[in-house]
């Protein structure tokens, strides 16, 4: 019968004692010279850290992104960027051509795209309408115990008085869309 393999010879343990040798199959790899698993998160974090890691889709030859120019895309995030940390901060975010984020609007863009970001956008009616009956009768509850005399009229706190001033505004703005709608469909 003929031996395959590789001998490893008898090795001495910490503790003194000795391990005898083995016979390992070709190709093994002893445990303590297995390298150890990284995690992507950590790999990254040592990319960050000293440059590219060979073996993760970079190149050992390849130059760090950095030293490359900003694309027009990766500009607008960076001036966003700033913009953001500048109002998390309570800053006034500069307001500078040369850090503007779209020094103009192209003609083909979108008009939702166009729109500013402090402007609400415009909601369904169907969506309206339902918020509007929901309000309603948030504030029908609300009437309902002031009537009942489970809640006095002094208790009740700013933002209950006010949603019970607004429920005649979102009466008659619940009328005018439920029209709106009912246009809609007569129309079409």
């Amino acid at each position: 019968m003929a031996e395959a393999g590789e001998l490893i010879g008898a090795t001495q343990r910490p503790d003194g004692t000795w391990r005898k040798a083995r016979r390992v199959k070709p190709g093994y790899v002893a445990p303590d010279e297995v390298e150890s698993y990284v995690s992507k998160g950590k790999a990254i974090a040592q990319w960050q850290q000293s440059g590219p890691i060979a073996g993760m889709g970079v190149s050992s030859q390849s130059a760090p992104k950095s030293s490359q120019p900003m694309s027009k895309s990766a500009k607008k995030n960076a001036a966003r960027k700033a913009k953001k940390q500048a109002v998390a901060l309570g800053l006034r975010p500069s307001t500078d051509s040369s850090t503007s984020a779209a020094p103009s609007l192209a003609a083909d863009t979108t008009p939702a795209a166009a729109a500013a970001p402090t402007q609400p956008q415009e909601v369904k009616p169907e969506k309206r309408i339902k918020n509007i009956k929901k309000k309603l009768k948030a504030i029908d509850t609300l009437q309902g115990k002031l009537d009942a005399g489970e809640l006095q009229a002094a208790d009740l706190d700013p933002d209950q008085t006010e949603k019970l001033k607004s429920k005649a505004s979102l009466q008659t703005e619940l009328e005018v869309l439920e029209s709106k709608l009912a246009a809609l469909f007569v129309s079409s």
